[in-house]
């Protein structure tokens, strides 16, 4: 049985790693997320140097968040409890509505800006969203891992 002064142990070193966690994640923005070193690479590239360029190494990096943020999903649905299973198989729901609607205004913004260049900001943006959720997800999946 746990006593209060181990609790308040836990809850600190719980809270030191979120912490650290956010830290580490700012690091690795900071020194690139592999996805993100990719897409640089791929816009980088000279045959990618136009809208449709742009907007083709976008998209790639759009399904490779798309697959971290399924596996984030997968990995937290195995270490959750009952209750918080069922709050997770509901965030889904809720966040593909905020994700459509955002995407809706997105494009109709940016479609009804003049230049092609709004494209690539819109892929840019629908890509973004995905990518967020993801590390939203893995952040969560790491500070159960190493709470338990």
């Amino acid at each position: 049985m746990y006593t209060d002064k181990h609790r308040l142990k836990k809850g600190i070193i719980a809270a030191l790693f979120v912490c650290s966690s956010i830290y580490s994640y700012g690091q690795e923005v900071q020194d690139g997320h592999v996805i993100d070193k990719q897409l640089n690479a791929c816009l980088d590239s000279a045959e990618n140097q136009t809208t449709l360029g742009m907007i083709e190494c976008t998209i790639r990096a759009e399904g490779l968040w798309d697959v971290e943020l399924n596996k984030y999903y997968k990995l937290l649905m195995g270490v959750l409890n009952k209750e918080q299973k069922i709050l997770l198989k509901d965030a889904p729901v809720k966040w593909l509505a905020y994700r459509d609607s955002e995407l809706n205004l997105s494009s109709d913004i940016y479609y009804g800006m003049e230049g092609t260049m709004w494209r690539i900001v819109y892929a840019d943006r629908r890509m973004e969203i995905i990518k967020k959720r993801a590390e939203e997800l893995r952040i969560y999946y790491e500070a159960i891992k190493f709470y338990k």
